[in-house]
């Protein structure tokens, strides 16, 4: 979360905020806010729907990729008790959601309690297909063909 000054008033900027539950016991997906000196009206995503709204875009967006999480609230529930989930990274980032580390073998991608974990930001990078780039070598491995050598990158940083 960042803080800064415009004008006179204190603006709040943040991102996956944390999670809370409304007066009936489920998992608020969105709020928003009005600035009463602006009259400006702030939304925000809950961390838990922001992570949720991203699995639902890439099951849609990718073939052979589901989701068998049952409700966003079975899933908010889930990530509750996921070890990953509350964590930062070093550079104050959320851990990712993951797929493909607990059933790396699986010709279908599946979103389940069974599949899932939240890893830092840094391997979920390393852990990308980007077969294009890739070519036959591993998961987060790479020929620079330039100069012939292999590569991994981190982040932004190169490892020879």
């Amino acid at each position: 979360m960042r803080t800064y000054k415009k004008d006179t008033r204190t603006v709040v900027c943040t991102s996956n905020l944390g999670d809370f539950k409304d007066r009936d016991g489920n998992f608020v997906q969105t709020f928003s806010f009005t600035d009463m000196g602006t009259k400006t009206k702030h939304n925000f995503s809950t961390r838990a729907y922001s992570a949720w709204n991203k699995m639902v875009q890439r099951c849609k967006s990718f073939e052979n990729t589901y989701n068998e999480f049952k409700s966003f609230q079975d899933f908010a529930e889930w990530c509750q008790s996921q070890t990953g989930y509350k964590l930062l990274d070093s550079e104050n980032r959320h851990w990712a959601l993951d797929k493909d580390i607990l059933a790396p073998l699986a010709d279908q991608k599946v979103y389940s309690p069974e599949n899932c974990c939240f890893i830092p930001q840094y391997l979920n990078k390393v852990l990308c297909a980007s077969d294009s780039i890739r070519g036959d070598y591993p998961l987060g491995v790479s020929l620079l063909k330039k100069y012939w050598k292999i590569y991994v990158l981190l982040q932004d940083y190169w490892e020879w």
